[in-house]
């Protein structure tokens, strides 16, 4: 059985035609009668009877929320998105639910100040998740769409229907999205999982309108990548060449560092850098290095990034790209196994990415596949260029070494 909370809304009216064929549904609302009345032959209860039904083995899709289109105070939001939502899923877990979805918008992930709704989905899906690690899941998602549109896309229900597919495969290369449709498919896998992972963040999963490694963004995110690598050999081709004299001044040893990666699909390739650690220091993990090993000049190359300018021969070999996940160690097995896990090693990996301008490096692993992942489910090619401009301006630090007893 599936118990969907919120059915009378925007994305819970459309799920409801999508599984109200061949699915056992249960609809809660704080009206009964008016639910009962817009979804005749379904069956349907409010929150004070829900305890009274047979919850053995469901799945609960959770959609009830206050939106900021409803004013109120923020202790008014909590209660709706925080305090209802563990009361939900505490009725759920006693009744013995297989799982429990929980539905958040993208903006609950980094919320503006003032934004009460994203602010208490955040809350509200961090409390879910300490509640109930094995059974719950916050699945977070961008604009929906179905048969009809609202919020920003409202725009579209006024163009003929001919140029709907034209129009959103457009958007979608700029914004994410998601058709209810997918957003069924996605809902369903989950609810048939019943594997249970040890990554610490199976918690929070991703879901968009995927955008393919051919078509358009692909395409245009390879030319804005060769535009890249013209781009540095004429404008940075001299720096280059003073930080390979730099680093030979330095110390002994060769200008550039060799190292195997992993790549997309999980293929090894040859990475390319300045060197930054004396000779002989062994090949790990950067932060199971001590900072001992990371040599004067090295220190000036990675506090500036210099370091990575070298990858531009990755780029150009189309082994990397200017964003995407960092490419890992082979012997980094944890962090390849959680990035295969949730489809990471699908993408090209990047000089930059969404996990490093959020700081969050190689040492924890979890939730760097967690992060990658994001990224590979809301990529767009706006973001990809927020990504490099603030990289650019200095956001993120980078892998961080050991620091030194000494």
């Amino acid at each position: 059985m599936i118990v969907l909370t919120g059915a009378t809304g925007f994305i819970g009216s459309q799920l409801v035609r999508q599984l109200g064929a061949g699915h056992d549904l249960l609809l809660v609302s704080r009206d009964a009668a008016a639910a009962q009345s817009r979804f005749p032959g379904i069956p349907v209860c409010d929150y004070e009877a829900l305890p009274a039904h047979d919850l053995t083995g469901a799945v609960f899709i959770h959609l009830a929320v206050r939106n900021n289109d409803r004013p109120g105070t923020i202790e008014e939001f909590r209660a709706s998105n925080v305090d209802g939502l563990l009361d939900v899923a505490a009725v759920a877990r006693r009744g013995g639910a297989a799982s429990f979805i929980n539905l958040c918008s993208t903006h609950a992930l980094a919320p503006k100040a003032g934004d009460f709704y994203g602010l208490s989905k955040q809350e509200g899906a961090r409390a879910l998740a300490q509640f109930w690690p094995d059974g719950a899941t916050n699945l977070y998602i961008p604009a929906v769409y179905g048969n009809d549109f609202q919020g920003r896309l409202a725009f579209l229900g006024r163009l003929p229907g001919a140029l709907h597919p034209a129009v959103l495969g457009f958007l979608r290369q700029i914004k994410p999205m998601i058709s209810i449709d997918h957003l069924r498919g996605v809902l369903l896998e989950l609810a048939a999982r019943r594997d249970v992972s040890d990554d610490p963040w199976r918690t929070e999963q991703y879901a968009a309108d995927p955008v393919g490694n051919v078509g358009l963004f692909a395409a245009v995110k390879r030319m804005i990548d060769l535009m890249a690598v013209v781009a540095v050999i004429a404008l940075l081709g001299w720096i280059m060449v003073l930080v390979a004299v730099y680093i030979r001044l330095d110390s002994k040893g060769p200008v550039i560092f060799a190292q195997r990666r992993v790549g997309r699909g999980g293929v090894v390739f040859t990475c390319y850098k300045f060197r930054t650690m004396a000779v002989g220091t062994a090949h790990a993990a950067t932060h199971n290095v001590s900072a001992a090993a990371v040599t004067k000049a090295g220190q000036f190359l990675r506090r500036t990034k210099l370091d990575e300018l070298p990858q531009i021969i990755n780029v150009l070999m189309n082994e990397m790209s200017l964003v995407g996940p960092r490419p890992c160690l082979p012997l980094q097995t944890e962090l390849v196994d959680f990035r295969r896990a949730r489809h990471v090693l699908q993408l090209k990996p990047g000089i930059t990415g969404l996990a490093q301008i959020g700081d969050i490096d190689m040492s924890d692993p979890a939730r760097l596949a967690a992060w990658d992942d994001r990224y590979r489910a809301f990529r767009t090619l706006l973001g990809d260029v927020g990504i490099l401009i603030r990289t650019a301006l200095g956001g993120g630090s980078g892998d961080r070494v050991t620091p030194s007893s000494r």
